[in-house]
């Protein structure tokens, strides 16, 4: 399957260059990628992969039936996993086609300071907590939490774009993965 156009359930700029550069990496250049805002059904910050990846899912869902075009759709979902020995940002990937095959996959889990477990616990988001450290003059906003923690090193969008990547795996090697699922 070679998708000619594909549909993100987001807007944002960084999600919107990682799919580009990950489907036309996958397919070719001429992939046509479309965003579209829609509502994740999860709360602003998700916790846990239960919340994230249904997160993922449900953007995903809405942009296949947003844009009737796309052979494909993708939803990315950031969330935050809590675990006893610390707590770390991790973006889930869903893709589903048109014909009803679909495949998930889970980005790398990015460490996040101590200092963030409790206001994460309270309800904070993310986002607003390192803008809150960018203030503090502990560094420029670098592109959400990866580009923030890693001073740059390595950007959301080429976080977004592996994760992206792992997810098309099943569409990219067809042989191996069978028939359809959803």
């Amino acid at each position: 399957m070679r998708p000619r156009t594909v549909a993100l359930g987001s807007v944002s700029a960084a999600k919107l260059e990682a799919v580009r550069a990950a489907v036309r990496e996958a397919f070719g250049p001429e992939v046509e990628v479309t965003g579209v805002e829609v509502p994740s059904g999860v709360p602003e910050q998700p916790l846990g992969d239960g919340e994230t990846l249904a997160g993922a899912e449900g953007r995903a869902r809405a942009a296949l039936a947003a844009v009737p075009s796309a052979d494909l759709a993708v939803g990315l979902e950031g969330g935050v996993q809590i675990l006893p020995h610390g707590a770390y940002n991790a973006t889930w990937c869903v893709v589903l086609a048109r014909d009803g095959r679909a495949s998930r996959a889970r980005g790398t889990l990015l460490p996040l300071p101590p200092d963030a477990v409790p206001r994460l616990e309270a309800g904070e988001p993310l986002d607003r907590i390192i803008d809150g450290w960018a203030a503090a003059g502990q560094g420029k906003g670098l592109g959400g939490a990866t580009g923030f923690l890693t001073r740059g090193l390595v950007t959301r969008r080429d976080s977004l774009r592996h994760t992206v990547l792992h997810a098309l795996a099943p569409f990219l090697r067809p042989e191996l993965y069978g028939p359809a699922r959803g």
